[in-house]
């Protein structure tokens, strides 16, 4: 049993970062996929002002690589056998993640537009992660939905989700500050580096290493956070579809 709190959500999610649920080789993937991306993206950035076929393909690779990656370490997670196995709860999933990420893209350029174009870096790091914490204080209830969609759990309808989770939402809110806004902010300025900053090629290489590693942690405590978050609904169930 998950307590809904905040002491209880952050240890279920480590405890969910371990075996029996996240195993060595889910880790080694997870790592394998988050730098590979990285290393095509970095290889294909484009000059400043300019914008790149290849750039455009591999940001596509990316997004899709990278949520493909966050379905099966959800189901993995949770004990669903072949994570990786396409079909519905896959669509489902990358469907919804997509406009989710499209909508966290249209949100955080109110940052870009507050800071201006000629912006620090360090202002527009600051800028970017307060949006992001703004953006996950209002969409925090949808985790525990998208992981049952991963899932496959039919059982989630969106009009009951906020119903089941009413009085643990803050403390869902005040994991994820905790536990993946650390990480989430550490891969920005990387990321931030290696788009404005000209590094040669060896030192991109080795910026998308460790930003590889730091990716994929955030990836999988994110995971885990909705896993530990659509648990933490589930006996809530029968009283959620009363209403």
């Amino acid at each position: 049993m998950i307590e809904p709190d905040v002491a209880g959500v952050r240890r279920a999610v480590i405890a969910h970062l371990k075996p029996p649920h996240m195993t060595a080789d889910i880790w080694l993937i997870a790592l394998a996929i988050t730098t590979g991306t990285n290393l095509i993206d970095f290889a294909t950035k484009p000059q400043p002002g300019e914008m790149s076929g290849a750039f455009i393909a591999a940001a596509a690779i990316r997004v899709i690589a990278v949520f493909w990656l966050a379905y099966a370490v959800i189901r993995r997670i949770a004990g669903v056998r072949r994570p990786f196995a396409p079909g519905a709860p896959l669509a489902r999933y990358l469907g919804v993640t997509i406009l989710l990420a499209i909508g966290f893209g249209l949100f955080s350029a109110l940052g870009t537009i507050a800071t201006g174009k000629d912006a620090a870096i360090a202002d527009i790091w600051l800028a970017h992660m307060i949006t992001t914490a703004i953006w996950y204080a209002f969409t925090i209830a949808i985790l525990a939905w998208q992981a049952a969609l991963a899932i496959g759990d039919a059982g989630f309808p969106l009009r009951h989700i906020f119903a089941r989770q009413q009085g643990r939402l803050v403390p869902l809110w005040l994991a994820y500050a905790a536990l993946v806004l650390p990480f989430a902010a550490v891969h920005f300025a990387l990321t931030l580096v290696a788009v404005k900053i000209a590094l040669p090629a060896r030192a991109l290489a080795a910026l998308s290493l460790v930003d590889g590693a730091v990716s994929a942690v955030q990836l999988a405590i994110g995971c885990a956070l909705g896993v530990v978050a659509w648990k933490i609904a589930l006996p809530l169930r029968e009283g959620a579809a009363s209403r």
